[in-house]
């Protein structure tokens, strides 16, 4: 008799350790790596070189998302010109929003033109 209650002693404390400890974890909420929404900084670049150098590779390869980040902050940051700046500002909204790579091209095909002239 006295084996089987040490035994159900051992479960017993697994259990508890299995219902308490396992929903907790063993990290903190605290260590979350943080994101645009929540107060990190996106990559802006330090001048219009810089730009152009990132819609020359989006304008070949046609990726977006997150390699995206950084673009309009890049555009109010370094193009003086209003007009240019507007335009550049409308096709980077059309840059964000497009999920097909060959329009990506285009849209930063059209960026790099319009920072030419």
């Amino acid at each position: 008799m006295k084996k089987y209650w040490a035994r159900s002693s051992v479960w017993l404390k697994l259990g508890c350790f299995l219902l308490v400890g396992l929903p907790v974890g063993c990290g903190s909420r605290d260590k979350i790596v943080p994101s645009p929404q929540n107060g990190a900084q996106t990559q802006v670049m330090d001048s219009v070189d810089a730009l152009r150098k990132k819609l020359e590779i989006i304008s070949q390869t046609g990726e977006g998302g997150s390699s995206l980040e950084g673009v309009s902050e890049s555009i109010e940051k370094n193009v003086p010109d209003p007009a240019m700046k507007a335009s550049l500002m409308k096709d980077a909204s059309a840059l964000n929003s497009s999920s097909d790579p060959e329009q990506n091209k285009k849209i930063a095909a059209r960026m790099l033109m319009t920072l030419q002239k």
